[in-house]
């Protein structure tokens, strides 16, 4: 049998323990969070939780994937968008600064490197998808950008001083530097999206997220 859709009319029980989830990470260090501490605060049961995940890392997953993490890095690296564009086009996001909110506690005191890690591969599966590559045909060099622009990223989350999606992204729309590294990293993914084409291979870029 299915998992039940969503529930149009409010949270359903997925919902609510995503939700569970961020609640206690914002309290609570990860690796002290309870299948207990979740049900609780959800209202559900043990074997409706059971019966959604498989356990805390299953649910982490489901809850970090349901952040704006997508759509910022789609517009991240879409060359097309002016500064004001992607400023506008982040904060028209819905719910756009609860959910940032949840990104920045994954890089903070009670997040850890696997947390960041579950952002990271979206983050960059969203990045290769643009650009219609599979992450088999990057070299060491394309990693090493993508590490390295990733890395600011997740510290940028951090950083009390972006406490703000506004303040974010104005950080990185009018630094220099920030442009320089996204720079590298569209000519990075265009040229292995070349050779890729070069050598027969399917490269079809997707749309943003919806």
């Amino acid at each position: 049998m299915g998992r039940p859709a969503k529930d149009s009319e409010g949270p359903n029980a997925v919902e609510r323990m995503e939700d569970a989830f961020w609640e206690c990470l914002r309290k609570t260090p990860f690796e002290k969070i309870t299948v207990r501490d979740i049900v609780e605060r959800a209202g559900v049961n043990r074997n409706s939780y059971y019966y959604h995940f498989s356990g805390m890392w299953d649910l982490a997953e489901s809850s970090v994937h349901d952040t704006m993490m997508l759509e910022f890095a789609h517009m991240l690296l879409d060359e097309r968008l002016t500064a004001k564009q992607l400023m506008d086009g982040i904060s028209s996001m819905r719910d756009a600064p609860a959910r940032f909110g949840k990104l920045r506690l994954l890089a903070g005191p009670n997040g850890n490197q696997r947390l960041l890690g579950i952002a990271r591969d979206a983050i960059v599966g969203e990045w290769l998808r643009m650009y219609g590559i599979a992450e088999a045909d990057l070299n060491e060099s394309t990693m090493a950008v993508i590490e390295f622009v990733f890395g600011g990223v997740a510290a940028l989350w951090a950083s009390n001083q972006f406490a703000d999606v506004e303040r974010l992204v104005h950080a990185v729309t009018h630094s220099g530097l920030v442009a320089h590294n996204l720079e590298a990293l569209r000519q990075e993914l265009a040229a292995i999206q070349r050779e890729a084409e070069r050598q027969g291979k399917p490269t079809a870029p997707t749309p943003a997220p919806a």
